[in-house]
């Protein structure tokens, strides 16, 4: 009954699960005062603020400890990232004035030298990581992945497929090296396949400097690179994007995505219609990324997330202030 409630209370649900909820509503004082126990916390939740829903990937250094516990036969309970999770969410609403970007990295004396973190995927494993500046990477299967993230720069060295979200950051441009070329972003989405000397990169959103070669081309959003270390990049525009990147099964990832663009990619995930019905919400940002969770609870917790209300018709959800 629950589900029934928190559907009623979104605008999700038929006349007759209406009248179904009426009736249970009716029938006892404990039922009505469940349903209004809910519906303060949804109405809270709904406020102005943003909701900030948060259960962090592990970083890199935790990947690679469990990796090294699991060579060794170490599984001790100690670790919560020694059990596989379910699900995991993580995701951050700015209203058009920046986003979440992790804690700083230096404090009021010297900074610390920055460590290099090492992981590698086995066949048939994928694994997500947030770097220390909030950045998300998420690895196919056999992949190896060194980072290093300083108060001065962030770098990550790439051999076989992964999937990054970077936070901006202009004064530590994010740069990813690879056999076959480097990148260098300051914040946005893209994917790299890097085998032995060729690097192929696919942007999703933002833009992305390539270098092969000896020369340098800018990749944007909807276009990808080819570039070998002794050939310059080739670029060539691509009209669906998302439809290369099926490998990564239901892990969606935003980094300061305008609403809008978050809207238009849950709908394709989804298979439903998104309308924003207020210009305003189109300032509004989201970071977030998720893993093996159903697009509807995806979407709910962007509704929830972003302060909107969120009614649903037939096959169309329509979010409203």
């Amino acid at each position: 009954m629950d589900q029934l409630i928190l559907h009623s209370l979104q605008g999700r649900t038929t006349p007759d699960q209406e009248e179904e909820l009426r009736r249970w509503r009716e029938a006892s004082l404990d039922h009505e005062r469940r349903y209004r126990e809910m519906a303060e916390v949804w109405q809270a939740s709904a406020s102005a603020d943003p909701v900030d829903f948060r259960i962090p990937a592990p970083t890199l250094a935790e990947l690679e400890g469990r990796h090294r516990a699991a060579q060794t036969g170490d599984r001790g309970s100690s670790s919560p990232w020694s059990r596989p999770l379910a699900w995991a969410a993580v995701i951050v609403l700015s209203l058009g004035i920046g986003s979440w970007a992790g804690q700083s990295l230096v404090d009021s004396g010297a900074p610390e030298p920055a460590q290099v973190s090492q992981v590698v995927t086995g066949p048939g494993e994928m694994a997500t990581a947030t770097l220390p500046d909030g950045s998300v990477i998420r690895m196919a299967p056999g992949t190896r992945i060194q980072s290093s993230v300083g108060a001065s720069e962030r770098w990550v060295a790439v051999d076989g497929q992964a999937f990054l979200a970077v936070t901006p950051d202009s004064s530590r441009p994010f740069h990813v090296r690879t056999g076959g070329g480097e990148a260098t972003v300051l914040g946005t989405r893209f994917e790299v396949n890097a085998r032995h000397d060729e690097m192929n990169l696919l942007v999703v959103e933002g833009s992305v400097s390539v270098r092969g070669g000896g020369e340098e081309v800018e990749v944007r959003a909807g276009e990808r690179s080819q570039s070998r270390s002794d050939q310059s990049p080739r670029v060539e525009s691509v009209a669906d994007p998302e439809e290369l990147l099926g490998w990564m099964g239901a892990f969606v990832a935003f980094e300061s995505t305008p609403l809008p663009r978050v809207a238009r990619e849950l709908e394709r995930r989804a298979g439903i219609s998104i309308r924003i019905m207020d210009p305003e919400l189109h300032d509004r940002t989201v970071t977030g990324w998720f893993s093996e969770s159903e697009m509807e609870q995806v979407v709910e917790l962007v509704c929830r997330a972003a302060a909107v209300t969120c009614t649903m018709s037939a096959d169309t959800i329509r979010m409203l202030p």
